[in-house]
């Protein structure tokens, strides 16, 4: 590991001193090299020299040129390493400085050793509160934190570059002290990746130190699309993923090999760096990067099987293996979208990712550690959606329903597994589908504009859910769902609006010159659709507030934009009110209907349970009674008795919540009603027009309850 100190106070200049030595020196060979050959000719063609002699002389020459040949290519490859290394390692040292300047402009006192401290709060004229204390020091700690992971890094960068270095020149200069080699590879990308693809081609017999040095040749070129596009092509697609699974293999335990701990760490980062070097290769703006054809060939290995050494033995399809690569990095666009739809469609046609291989991290640690604790991300399309997620126009070439019908299948046919929570492989869809309705990555809030195909995606979704219901992992992404509802609110309003725009993918009527592609809902009654969808959402409170949230902020910049005196034709401050109001109303029944929903079933389900319990004490004392030694006379009636009375205390047990969830929905109604008034309030007075507000009130309180109404109506209620 190189130390802090020595880093620091490198001299770069000397490694490139060095390194230009070794070139003068291979010029002077070279100089020397053609003086003989000049001479050796010279005396030959000319006749001057000649007999057994001359021949025996002459071959000798040979000999010498092959060694000065041998020594020109070694001296070479040695100031190209050294080069190479005052590169990787000047811009290491560079970080350090930066990083350490940047510590001691926010007041942080570096020690030599690169520990941080700092003095106390100066005081102000006054001694300083112990609050304040308390937050200088937390200031000032994770400071030191930040500082300290930024000293860390450009340490591992440096002695990753030193390991590089001195393996190169290991292998380039050889055991042997006596001659030079002749084939010496030398330093920088290209070589790097000539030397990883050696390594690479015999993981299984690699020693420990032939680990660590693949690991750092792939770590610290993985970025350069000279060295991963050479790599790629010298092992081809099938030998990158035979290599993917020659790595776990070789971190297997439990079978009967003892790997160390550092050495699991090592092919774990082999594995990362296997990913990030696909996604460099693969990146279309990089020159150079490997062809579609190598692309063409990765699609088709990906839906080959390949061995995990087990027992019994299991395979995994090549797709779960790129998939798992997915979850970092930052991937191409178009390698993406085109290898993302091919695994879809391989998903589509059977392969169940979930049945073949029961992972745990004893076993197979590698694979375990890439994904997760328990080996459980064996879905291919987990990865996948992960990485669509951080790519919204890959998403949408993905998902868009003008191209195919992915999205449905995904949402409603596609078996997502076990798994639930927060990055679940659910989860990740939605994040996917997030990143593909709005045009942002998901959990952003800001990005790209809404485009023609995220609104045909959005609209699509918001159909399939309202005509046949959520699918049985949709409590997992309801968020993102939520997320997408929330960025389309405007077109959503429009849509349940009181004249009923029709999901017109024209302009907004408030807003004509925004830009953004328009959602156009689909069916015959598109806003029934939209109320069900909502409905679904709203059984989440949090969801249900984005929603409303998204709808007050819409009504809000609405009525600024009529205040300004050039309202768009036809539309009013009443009008706007009036439309608002039914829009509330309709969010105010949705999450009506999804609190009365809640309670029945909370109560159905508590009730179930209840009465079961009962049972089973019946069941249990009644079975008591029966063999004990009572007599049969006695015993059975006994039995009668305890299961009546087991049945009465489940009866009585059974609850009713009904009357409380009343209370809730009608502080509900209050809540939606009071806003309409509320924002109709603020907005009157603001812009000086108090002697409108009751006609304001008594056109909100109507439509809201005309929303209401509409609300029941598209959810069959009453």
């Amino acid at each position: 590991m190189v130390d802090f100190a020595r880093l620091r106070d490198l001299r770069i200049e000397a490694l490139r001193e060095s390194a230009q030595e070794f070139y003068d020196f291979a010029s002077w060979l070279d100089h020397n090299q053609q003086l003989i050959r000049v001479d050796a000719r010279a005396l030959t063609v000319t006749g001057q020299w000649d007999g057994p002699s001359a021949k025996a002389t002459l071959a000798r020459y040979r000999g010498l040129d092959e060694v000065f040949e041998g020594g020109k290519t070694e001296l070479r490859a040695i100031c190209a390493i050294l080069r190479d290394a005052a590169d990787d390692i000047g811009g290491a040292k560079k970080r350090l400085t930066d990083a350490i300047a940047d510590a001691r402009a926010h007041e942080l006192t570096v020690g030599n050793d690169g520990s941080l401290t700092w003095g106390p709060l100066e005081q102000q004229g006054h001694q300083p509160d112990p609050q304040d204390i308390e937050a200088h020091t937390n200031r000032m700690r994770g400071l030191a934190e930040e500082f300290r992971h930024r000293f860390a890094s450009a340490l591992d960068d440096a002695t990753d570059a030193d390991a590089r270095a001195a393996s190169a020149l290991t292998g380039d200069i050889g055991a042997d002290g006596t001659s030079f080699n002749a084939n010496a590879v030398g330093g920088g990308e290209l070589p790097d990746s000539i030397r990883a693809a050696e390594l690479a081609k015999r993981v299984d017999s690699l020693t420990p130190e032939e680990v660590e040095e693949l690991r750092n040749l792939l770590h610290g070129n993985e970025k350069s699309s000279i060295f991963a596009t050479n790599l790629l092509n010298t092992l081809g697609p099938e030998g990158l993923l035979h290599l993917e699974t020659d790595v776990v293999n070789k971190g297997r335990n439990g079978t009967g090999v003892d790997i160390p701990e550092s050495t699991i760490a090592e092919l774990r980062a082999i594995q990362d760096s296997l990913g990030a070097n696909l996604a460099t290769a693969t990146r279309s703006t990089e020159r150079p990067h490997v062809t579609q054809t190598w692309i063409d060939g990765l699609k088709a290995a990906g839906r080959e099987s390949y061995e995990l050494r087990d027992i019994p033995t299991h395979h995994l399809a090549g797709y779960q293996l790129i998939g798992n690569w997915l979850h970092r990095g930052d991937w191409d666009t178009r390698f993406l979208a085109d290898v993302g739809k091919d695994m879809v469609a391989f998903d589509r046609d059977g392969y169940h990712p979930h049945e073949p291989v029961p992972l745990t991290s004893d076993r197979f640690p590698v694979l375990a550690a890439a994904m997760g604790p328990d080996g459980h991300d064996l879905d291919q399309l987990s990865g996948l959606m992960h990485a669509l997620g951080r790519d919204p126009s890959a998403a949408e070439q993905v998902f868009d329903p003008k191209s195919g019908d992915n999205l449905h299948y995904l949402m409603k046919r596609r078996d997502w597994g076990n798994e639930t929570g927060p990055g679940s492989p659910a989860d990740l869809f939605g994040q996917a589908f997030e990143a593909a309705a709005t045009g942002h990555p998901a959990g952003a809030t800001a990005g790209g504009a809404h485009t023609e195909a995220g609104a045909r995606i959005f609209a699509d979704a918001m159909h399939t859910v309202g005509q046949e219901g959520p699918g049985g992992h949709f409590a997992d992404y309801r968020d993102s769902v939520t997320n997408a509802v929330a960025s389309y609110m405007p077109d959503i309003h429009n849509e349940l609006r009181n004249d009923r725009a029709g999901g017109s993918p024209g302009p907004d009527p408030l807003f004509p010159n925004s830009g953004e592609a328009r959602a156009a809902f689909l069916g015959g009654t598109p806003d029934h659709d939209l109320i069900r969808t909502m409905a679904v959402l709203a059984e989440d409170p949090g969801a249900f507030r984005r929603m409303a949230d998204a709808e007050h902020a819409f009504i809000a910049v609405g009525l600024e934009r009529i205040s300004t005196g050039n309202p768009p034709a036809g539309i009013s401050a009443d009008q706007h009110l009036a439309d608002s109001a039914q829009v509330v109303g309709m969010l105010d029944e949705v999450r009506t209907e999804a609190m009365r929903h809640q309670q029945v079933v909370a109560d159905e389900e508590y009730n179930d349970r209840t009465t079961w319990t009962g049972k089973g004490a019946a069941n249990v004392v009644a079975g008591a009674v029966k063999t004990s030694p009572l007599p049969t006379m006695v015993a059975e009636p006994l039995s009668r008795v305890v299961t009546l009375t087991a049945d009465y205390a489940a009866q009585n047990s059974q609850v009713d919540t009904s009357a409380q969830a009343d209370r809730e929905i009608a502080d509900q109604h209050a809540w939606g009603r009071g806003y309409m008034q509320q924002i109709a309030a603020d907005w009157a007075h603001t812009h000086g027009r108090d002697d409108e507000l009751p006609g304001y009130d008594t056109t909100s309180n109507i439509n809201f309850t005309v929303g209401k109404d509409r609300a029941r109506e598209a959810m069959g209620r009453p």
